[in-house]
């Protein structure tokens, strides 16, 4: 065949693909949270998180904070990160795994380090009912710099709402 006709053969082939391809609808949700973290020494965690996911992956912007405790030597840690997500499919549960970069702020007695954080973590979402899920999650985070503690962990619990 000539390269006159198989053009438009791969055209035509090409724009039915994407004129019958339908992608995949993507949902948004927003998560309000409430953990712990066990660094240094146990502390209130707490939180939101809003999201956007198709099948497979995600995306979301998240706020966190951890109280400070001075009679703990355990500093304060606010953290505002941007996640991948990479989900399983599921229509009662999915599974997440998360890896995301951002910044953080942790104050301890008056002084004050900020920098860049990197984080990992796991969890899952089980459907209750309508848009309401359970969101349980653990997060790992490495902050740059010179924090006081420089690899906390978190772990929460929290209600999403939305598809």
């Amino acid at each position: 065949m000539s390269r006159y006709v198989v053009r438009p053969l791969v055209i035509t082939a090409l724009t039915s693909l994407v004129l019958l391809a339908r992608p995949a609808s993507a949902s948004a949700d927003i998560t309000a949270f409430y953990g712990f973290s066990p660094t240094v020494d146990t502390r209130s965690a707490k939180g939101v998180a809003v999201g956007m996911a198709s099948l497979l992956f995600g995306a979301e912007f998240e706020y966190s904070q951890v109280a400070e405790s001075t009679a703990d030597l355990a500093p304060g840690l606010k953290t505002y990160m941007g996640q991948g997500m990479l989900i399983t499919p599921g229509r009662k549960a999915q599974l997440y795994l998360t890896a995301g970069v951002g910044r953080y702020n942790e104050t301890f007695g008056g002084a004050e380090v900020s920098g860049t954080a990197t984080s990992f973590g796991a969890g899952i979402k089980w459907r209750l009912a309508g848009p309401f899920k359970i969101r349980a999650d653990y997060r790992t985070f490495s902050l740059q710099g010179s924090p006081v503690s420089n690899k906390p962990k978190r772990i929460y619990v929290g209600l999403a709402i939305g598809r």
